[in-house]
């Protein structure tokens, strides 16, 4: 499965069988540099998974957007809306040509029904995900000083888009 080769850390443990199904729920998108495929307050229902290039994560209003965090091969965006439809907390776009595996609520459902070891599997593995940006999330972030915000245990393993809006958040925050 060298299509799924940037994502091992996220599938491992999948047997060959459980990566063919997933395989076939999955679409392919390709974007050009500075293309906008997720925008903030619109309705979304699809996990992105980056195989190639970069994506930039943005929120604020259009003409005051800050990055709050870039996405490289084998990241991700998207879980929530995948898992629970709805609007997108942030603008997401192509920082450079960029080939993406998108995974719809849809197509999950569809997965579930058909080949629910496959689903199992995938879903598995997401929510190990998610309790880990939680669990980091939870223990890195302390309040100093009422309005600024700092990480109490910087982790090199912690994702790069929590330390870079930890970091937007405390060098816009109001100061007391």
């Amino acid at each position: 499965m060298k299509e799924l080769q940037p994502f091992a850390q996220l599938l491992q443990g999948f047997s060959d069988s459980s990566l063919k199904d997933l395989l076939c729920y999955l679409v392919v998108t390709e974007l050009e540099h500075g293309e906008e495929f997720i925008t903030e307050g619109k309705h979304t229902e699809s996990l992105f998974l980056l195989a190639e290039g970069q994506l930039t994560v943005l929120v604020g209003p259009f003409n005051k957007q800050a990055e709050v965090a870039k996405i490289f091969p084998g990241g991700w965006v998207g879980e929530v809306s995948m898992l629970d439809p709805g609007p997108a907390s942030a603008t997401v776009r192509s920082f450079v040509r960029a080939k993406l595996f998108e995974l719809s609520h849809k197509n999950l459902k569809e997965m579930m029904e058909a080949h629910p070891e496959a689903a199992h599997a995938f879903l598995k593995a997401l929510s190990a995900s998610l309790a880990k940006r939680l669990h980091f999330t939870s223990e890195a972030v302390v309040r100093k000083d009422h309005w600024k915000i700092r990480l109490a245990h910087p982790d090199p393993s912690a994702p790069s888009w929590l330390a870079e809006t930890l970091k937007t958040l405390n060098d816009t925050s109001p100061t007391s």
